[in-house]
């Protein structure tokens, strides 16, 4: 039996822009999902976490199908193991390996409170916990830095799939690199064009991937990333599909937006590499002000009344708040850098009545 972990995330800086290739500052935090994959007689998966017992499938070598007949809602609790796990078995038959039978049994940490989910990116943190199981099994080495990046596109083209062909893949980046990291996305028109090439999954991941970089960043000293949750779950593929009828719309006013978030993401990593605790919490700022102007061009609740209490409540402790990610629901985050700050924020949230979150910056990647 092989055991595996990948963290959670939150995004510091850049959402949307990191869609149009900028680049957006991410954490990864100490929210995992754990991962068992075992010898057996054909192929399962499990999920407690879901509320999924053992589903069996059949994997004819590019395919993986499941042998009962799923319900709309089992179907969707599965997609994204389904593509995980096809992905990685399609790569290990393409290196000339026969997959062993085996059964995966994933659990997720923490990432629903009251049955709605907090925005740590869990779906994408299984798709990381499943594909490194599976090849660990095979034995690969997952500290092993060529088999991270392998763990990496196989996630970015599972879950890729199973949203729709929509999202930037940073939360994959973050479930495998671990730690606080800049990011930019791999071209998405490119990889449109890779998957219907004909190439097999081998070629498609073993060769350089136009537009994606990524680094860690050292945070400064005293650095706190604090995190609540609004009590408001959120859809990122239908909220990132709305913005994109926005560009569609108003091609000017939504370049004119993303240059502004790029340049306030731009401006943290600048303060964050200079170990600039005022710098760092104006950029935080200027980005949720590009925010809110991304709400106003596209005309629809991003910042919803629970994560304007949350910034606001941040800035009301001298530090600086906003929403992380897709917005519209989910958690938000604040940026500090010492220890009495964290504690006025929490106490701020909790009489908001806010979920305050337990987290920390992870150290390391899927392990």
């Amino acid at each position: 039996m092989v055991h595996v972990k990948a963290p959670g995330k939150l995004m510091v800086s850049g959402e949307y822009s990191v869609l149009e290739g900028a680049p957006c500052v991410a954490a990864a935090v100490d929210k995992y999902v754990e991962c068992w994959v075992r010898p057996w007689k054909g192929l399962r998966f499990k999920s407690k976490s879901l509320g999924l017992d053992w589903v069996e499938a059949g994997f004819d070598g590019k395919t993986l199908k499941w042998k009962k007949p799923l319900s709309p809602e089992e179907g969707g609790k599965l997609r994204f193991a389904e593509k995980a796990l096809e992905a990685v078995l399609q790569y290990l038959v393409a290196c000339g390996k026969t997959p062993e039978g085996m059964e995966v049994e994933t659990k997720s940490e923490e990432t629903r409170i009251a049955g709605k989910k907090v925005g740590f990116g869990s779906s994408a943190a299984a798709v990381v916990a499943i594909i490194g199981g599976v090849l660990k099994l095979h034995d690969y080495n997952l500290m092993d830095e060529y088999a991270k990046e392998i763990v990496f596109k196989l996630g970015c083209l599972a879950h890729y799939l199973a949203q729709g062909k929509v999202g930037s893949a940073f939360d994959i980046a973050c479930s495998t690199y671990g730690r606080l990291m800049v990011y930019t996305r791999f071209e998405g028109a490119w990889l449109d064009k890779e998957l219907v090439s004909g190439k097999d999954v081998r070629e498609l991941v073993e060769q350089k991937w136009p537009g994606f970089t990524q680094r860690w960043l050292l945070p400064p000293k005293g650095f706190r990333l604090l995190g609540a949750f609004t009590g408001q779950s959120a859809s990122t593929p239908a909220l990132i599909r709305k913005v994109r009828d926005w560009k569609a719309l108003d091609g000017k006013a939504y370049a004119t937006c993303m240059a502004a978030l790029q340049a306030a993401t731009e401006k943290l990593i600048k303060a964050l590499d200079a170990e600039d605790p005022v710098g760092a919490l104006n950029a935080v700022k200027e980005n949720r002000a590009a925010l809110l102007g991304l709400q106003k061009g596209a005309g629809m609740e991003l910042e919803t009344r629970g994560l304007r209490v949350l910034a606001e409540a941040a800035e009301g402790c001298w530090a600086a708040g906003k929403w992380s990610g897709a917005g519209g629901g989910d958690s938000g985050i604040a940026l500090c850098f010492d220890e009495r700050t964290a504690e006025c924020i929490h106490t701020a949230w909790r009489k908001a009545g806010l979920q305050v979150l337990d987290l920390h910056l992870a150290g390391q990647g899927i392990e």
